[in-house]
């Protein structure tokens, strides 16, 4: 059986040309949603060390330049290896995922424990605040006032169109 995903799909349906020219570009595609989605888990990792009161150097710029280029490194390891192995890894971060999706359900319906959660902003299920959260409440931040389309920018990328299906 042969596999390519959308390239194979793309230069099967349309020509070998315009598959290669649609290759190329979701190699490049490919590339800055690696390097985004890895900012991001930098960006997140450094926030935790932060809030629990641990740092790497500096709880900054540099910390993420670390973090950034060990993922890097496990990553570049992983698809070397080979790309069976990358989707034996991708098993193990979907079995993560799941557990932490009911792991955020559970908690929603237990509800906050103590005072200390109540105060960090945790209250579970309330009739009040999805009342509240319903209507939009964009905010100044960064020196931009945002509204729903800068919001919807920097979403819609990330879920939409026949590549983000066929990543999967």
């Amino acid at each position: 059986m042969d596999t390519g995903g959308v390239y194979y799909i793309v230069s099967r349906s349309l020509g070998a040309e315009l598959g290669a020219s649609v290759g190329i570009i979701f190699a490049f595609a490919n590339s800055v949603a690696a390097s985004m989605n890895t900012i991001g888990f930098c960006e997140s990792l450094n926030a935790l060390l932060k809030s629990n009161g641990l740092k790497i150097i500096d709880n900054d710029v540099n910390d993420v330049r670390i973090v950034g280029a060990i993922a890097l490194l496990v990553m570049c390891v992983i698809c070397a290896i080979g790309m069976d192995w990358e989707t034996k890894t991708q098993n193990i971060l979907i079995i993560i995922i799941v557990v932490a999706i009911f792991n955020y359900i559970i908690g929603v319906f237990v509800g906050p424990l103590n005072d200390t959660a109540k105060a960090q902003g945790f209250v579970g299920i309330s009739l009040e605040n999805a009342k509240k959260n319903f209507g939009t409440d964009f905010r100044y931040d960064e020196n931009q006032y945002h509204d729903f389309f800068s919001v919807f920018a920097m979403y819609f990328p990330a879920v939409t169109g026949v590549q983000a299906g066929a990543n999967i």
